[in-house]
């Protein structure tokens, strides 16, 4: 296992991967991009079935297609926020206390595993060179490490905060409101209908008492 996360840690990916912010950013960016596209076409999809669900009294239908579109933009919206305002705080988070615990560059970290090394590696590596692979090394592992919280504490606040929290405390007044809007379409295009019923209505007795007044 050690040799495998060697080769991981020393290839091209690996030394990609160890620069720390970046590579942390485009996490919660791929994660963030993850959620919302899952979550949109569930939106579309719900609110499809809702509206368009036989066992949903009729009355009903537009209130529940109102919440799932309410739930879903919500969600989108909600989790495209919270993952840009938390990625840089979840990112220092990681580098004030994670890693001057597990991934430190202090000179007594260093001689502490120097310490450590066997009689003969020992004899054959000096300090210096010991040091500089050290910290080398310690970076590559820090900044995969850091990659890996960033996606999941971005997953848990995604997931936890956003839809059990904010979004069922925004999801009913948005669906009320959506609710009304919608009646009001529906009864403006209500009207309009009616209104176009009636034009044609007067225009085929217009076109009938002219062909009688013709015939006459």
């Amino acid at each position: 296992m050690k040799k495998i996360t060697n080769a991981l840690l020393n290839s091209s990916l690996g030394k990609r991967l160890a620069k720390d912010n970046a590579s942390a950013r485009l996490t919660s960016r791929i994660v963030l991009a993850s959620a919302v596209t899952k979550d949109a076409v569930g939106c579309l999809f719900y609110t499809y079935q809702s509206l368009n669900n036989k066992r949903i009294p009729e009355d009903q239908r537009k209130f529940v297609g109102a919440l799932d579109f309410a739930n879903g933009i919500l969600n989108v919206g909600v989790q495209v926020l919270m993952a840009f305002g938390v990625e840089d705080a979840i990112m220092r988070l990681f580098d004030k206390k994670l890693a001057p615990k597990y991934f430190s560059e202090e000179e007594s970290a260093i001689q502490k595993s120097y310490k450590k090394l066997p009689e003969k590696l020992a004899k054959e590596t000096n300090y210096e060179n010991f040091k500089k692979e050290f910290i080398e090394l310690t970076r590559r592992k820090r900044g995969l490490a850091k990659i890996g919280f960033q996606a999941i504490a971005v997953s848990v606040l995604l997931q936890i905060v956003t839809k059990r929290m904010i979004t069922p405390f925004l999801a009913t007044p948005a669906a009320s409101f959506l609710k009304k809007g919608m009646e009001k379409h529906d009864a403006e295009q209500a009207m309009r209908k009616e209104k176009l019923a009636m034009m044609n209505n007067a225009t085929e007795a217009k076109e009938t008492e002219l062909k009688e007044l013709a015939n006459a």
